[in-house]
């Protein structure tokens, strides 16, 4: 398997722990969420070593592995158990969007965007597909919690989940200096998921 590819997967399993976000606490979440960051800047680079890109290599560490869980206690902190459906959603795009669109991109990426020659159409529609399922599933699966302001249908969820990650396909393919994508596509995701859910 390529290091890319585990890399993407390292980016795309976390995922799983989102389901927890139906049953455990606020401190357990962001504990959790702590203790990635953690995990990113110490453990990921000693036990997956080539997962590491070149100018990571010589620093030691991936500044967007330690950024990704950084984002997610944010977003913990930020929305808390009344709307703990924004943080999944929000994630679903971070692990699932931004891997898949990797992959498949790397696969069958042909049709670039024009803005950034380094992103295809292939890619983005694959952020789009499989991030807005796992968004919406999520998104219904968290709001079932007993604390949260919403309790979404199924239906209503891929509406949801749709609409964040058409957003969030879009703001992956924009570079923007000095802020990572693992920043600017989950909070974009979370803004229109709390615009639409107000």
């Amino acid at each position: 398997m390529q290091a890319e590819t585990k890399r993407q997967l390292e980016h795309m399993v976390p995922v799983a722990f989102a389901l927890l976000l139906r049953w455990i606490p606020l401190w357990l979440a962001a504990l959790s969420a702590a203790l990635s960051v953690v995990y990113g800047a110490f453990v990921s680079p000693r036990l997956f070593p080539r997962t590491l890109r070149e100018d990571e290599r010589r620093r030691g560490f991936s500044p967007g592995k330690i950024t990704y869980g950084a984002v997610v206690l944010a977003l913990i902190l930020v929305f808390r158990e009344e709307r703990f459906y924004i943080v999944v959603g929000a994630w679903a795009l971070l692990g699932i969007g931004d891997g898949m669109a990797n992959l498949v991109g790397r696969t069958w990426g042909r049709a670039k965007v024009p803005w950034n020659r380094q992103k295809s159409w292939e890619g983005v529609a694959g952020f789009v597909v499989f991030s807005a399922l796992a968004a919406a599933f999520l998104i219904w699966w968290v709001s079932a919690r007993p604390e949260s302001c919403h309790h979404f249908r199924l239906l209503h969820s891929l509406l949801l989940g749709l609409a964040m990650a058409v957003v969030g396909g879009l703001v992956e393919t924009v570079k923007f200096p000095y802020i990572n994508d693992n920043v600017t596509v989950p909070a974009a995701g979370a803004l229109v998921l709390f615009v639409l859910t107000l």
